[in-house]
């Protein structure tokens, strides 16, 4: 099979100017790419595939409605395959992911289409989520997200679509089962980036975290960065002590926050009485 180059691709979609941020793998995906329709493209699959997340129907026919996009505009398809190819091998978000453009306004569903590129991640995350043993009913709620999301693009701009692939990269966490939700509470699984020591009494169940040496906090007391908010120069770095038997440090209030006073992690109590019971970097 011939296909087009990325920059034919692109020129018939009207992102002449991206070929850059997909260049990468090009020529693996269109070997990779099957004959005939694509199966996130066809209507009996995506029933099937959302009936059995129990998406509503808005959903559907949404998905429905949009397939005309790809039949006005076939390079579409080309596009498309090649993003899923992208997300099957693993790109990073912040690099990769959160540089891919937006459609220009092809068709009144053009914000439509990084929803087809997330449900042609579904098979493979489904199976991932079976091979971990996720029950079906925390499956089901954790990729109601895409629900939610198409849902707040058209409030925010009157008709279905989907940003939060591409813009955010929030989505790309449940294709690659990093993000399940439980209850009302969504748990993102990753290495947790930050230095903090828990310590108890030996004959006590009572708990203090201490935040590790030299991490960034805002003047709040939240570690700098949080949701993007950086405090600068205001910003202020954590100190440990371990000295004359004792361990001082910012404690760390059961709210959330570093208290940016020293103290000792548990006031009249020596190291001998205190054992860590959490650390993520080695003692």
């Amino acid at each position: 099979m011939v296909f087009p180059t990325l920059n034919e691709t692109l020129a018939e979609v009207g992102l002449a100017g991206a070929a850059g941020v997909w260049a990468a793998a090009w020529d693996e995906s269109c070997a990779a790419m099957p004959a005939g329709e694509l199966f996130f493209l066809q209507r009996d699959w995506i029933r099937a595939t959302l009936d059995e997340l129990a998406m509503p129907e808005e959903i559907v026919d949404a998905f429905h409605q949009g397939l005309d996009m790809f039949h006005k505009h076939p390079a579409l398809r080309r596009l498309a395959w090649h993003c899923h190819h992208l997300l099957q091998a693993g790109i990073d978000k912040e690099t990769q992911l959160k540089k891919w453009p937006t459609l220009p306004d092809l068709h009144p569903l053009a914000g439509m289409f990084y929803a087809y590129v997330f449900l042609a991640g579904l098979p493979a995350a489904l199976r991932r989520h079976r091979e971990r043993g996720i029950a079906a009913d925390v499956t089901k709620a954790t990729f109601s997200d895409l629900t939610l999301w198409m849902q707040d693009y058209r409030q925010k701009h009157g008709r279905w679509g989907l940003s939060e692939l591409h813009a955010t990269g929030w989505l790309q966490d449940h294709l690659e089962a990093r993000l399940f939700r439980l209850g009302r509470l969504q748990f993102r699984m990753e290495e947790f980036p930050c230095d903090l020591l828990v310590y108890r009494q030996k004959d006590s169940i009572r708990p203090v975290m201490l935040a590790g040496p030299g991490q960034i906090f805002r003047p709040d007391g939240r570690f700098d960065g949080v949701n993007d908010l950086r405090a600068g120069p205001e910003a202020w770095r954590s100190t440990l002590e371990v000295r004359d038997g004792s361990v001082a440090g910012q404690v760390i209030d059961p709210r959330g926050f570093a208290r940016p006073e020293s103290a000792p992690a548990i006031p009249g109590f020596s190291m001998s009485s205190l054992r860590i019971t959490c650390r993520r970097h080695p003692i």
